[in-house]
This record gives C-alpha cells, sequence and structure tokens, in this order.
C-alpha cells in the first residue's frame, strides 16, 4: 500500500467513516466479509480460511477496543490479587511451603500464568458437579467446559441448552467461577437472543465458535483431572 492510499484511509478512519482491513491475519487473502459486532467492535471473517477476527473499523470502535483491553488487564489483575490470597491462606492454614504437582520447588508467585490459574479452578468445578442434583447429558447439556482456541483459557461452562448439533447462542454457555461471581468478570449475556457471534473468551476477546456457530473446544468434565488438566 502506497504511503498517499496509508493516509488517506487513516484519514476516514478517524473521521468514523468504516475503513476495510488490507487482509485476513491469518491466510492473507482480501476475500472477507463483516460477521457482526462484538462488544459494538466489527468481526470479520474471511470466505477462503474461516478464520473470524474482531478489529476496529473506524475510531470509535478502536476507542472501544482500548476500553475493552483495559477492562481485561483489569479482570486479570483481580484474578492473580483473588489467586495470590488464596495461596497465602493456604499457606497460613498448612504452616509450610505449598509444592506444585510435578515441581521440586515452591509455588512461584501467583499471576505468572493466567491461564494455569483459570484451569486450576477446574479440580473445585469437579466437586461441584458431583454435589449436584441436576444429570449432565451425554452427548450435549452441562457436561463440558469451553476451551478458549486462542488462549487455551477456561472460563465457560454449558448448560442444559447445550445442543452440539445446533449453533450455539448465550444461554448455552455459563461463566464459571470464580470469574461469575468472586471476581465479577465481564461476559456476554447468558441468552438464547445473543448469537454465536457474540460468545467470545472475557480474557482475550477470541470467538469460541467456528463459522457454522458450533463451538471449536469443549472439554467433557469427565476427562479432567483433580489438577483442573485434561487427561492425557
Amino acid at each position: 500500500m502506497g504511503k498517499g492510499t496509508e493516509r488517506a484511509r487513516k484519514k476516514l478512519f478517524d473521521k468514523g467513516v468504516d475503513v476495510r482491513p488490507e487482509k485476513c491475519p491469518f491466510c492473507g487473502d482480501k476475500k472477507f466479509t463483516r460477521d457482526g459486532k462484538v462488544r459494538l467492535i466489527t468481526r470479520w471473517r474471511c470466505k477462503v480460511c474461516g478464520h473470524g477476527w474482531i478489529e476496529p473499523a473506524n475510531r470509535i470502535e478502536a476507542n472501544l477496543w482500548a476500553k475493552a483491553k483495559d477492562l481485561r488487564q483489569r479482570q486479570a489483575k483481580r484474578l492473580r490479587e483473588y489467586r495470590k490470597e488464596q495461596v497465602d491462606e493456604a499457606q497460613a492454614e498448612a504452616g509450610d511451603e505449598i509444592i506444585l504437582p510435578g515441581n521440586d520447588q515452591a509455588a512461584p508467585p501467583v499471576g505468572d500464568n493466567l491461564i494455569e490459574q483459570g484451569e486450576a479452578f477446574l479440580s473445585d468445578m469437579n466437586k461441584q458437579e458431583e454435589e449436584d442434583d441436576e444429570p449432565e447429558c451425554e452427548g450435549g447439556g452441562r457436561g463440558y467446559y469451553v476451551r478458549c482456541p486462542s488462549c487455551r483459557g477456561i472460563f465457560h461452562e454449558t448448560t442444559e441448552k447445550y445442543d452440539p448439533s445446533k449453533p450455539v447462542n448465550g444461554a448455552m454457555l455459563r461463566l464459571i467461577e470464580p470469574y461469575r461471581t468472586q471476581l465479577n468478570w465481564y461476559s456476554f449475556p447468558e441468552n438464547d437472543s445473543i448469537s454465536y457471534a457474540c460468545c467470545e473468551c472475557p480474557d482475550c476477546g477470541s470467538q469460541y465458535c467456528s463459522a457454522d456457530g458450533k463451538l471449536i473446544d469443549v472439554i467433557p468434565k469427565s476427562e479432567v483431572d483433580g489438577n483442573g488438566r485434561q487427561d492425557q
């Protein structure tokens, strides 16, 4: 792209006029289209490789995107603080250092790996499921955790309305603890008026679903071990 064209694009962008991205960030092709919006920010989908991505189309959306990024950073900070409190309490009760499974050294400062911290809560979720009287539906229903295909974090689970043969909507997914009430993270509304295009990761903003509306990465709860990891 020439400098003149680039300046013209930026001028239109700053005026609030919608400007299309130059190319797909995944395959480089220029055949892509709008695919709705996520948090009022345009989502694009490539017609060649099928990948979707979020990219502001104008300055107004860019400002919203910056605010969303700030929100995710504050959410991550609250999670680090929460996990540190949990470890400090456990250390006070145990009276010595906490040793991570598979390591010979004491646990490093909490917050170094946000994804591992999020997955660590899966063991607690398993215990809650055992105490829950509502049965899990084989092949669908409440039997799965949803893993973000981009950052690999686990923040949502499926509800009893989840049907893998149908496109996902907001009522089929539920934000898990501690993100739901203890940390009060922002997430999409959990009702059937929310389409699959708006079902995105609360940490990185990536979409959970493919172009056909199906979840890209789901983990059966029965395959998650006591350390919050998927059994190999």
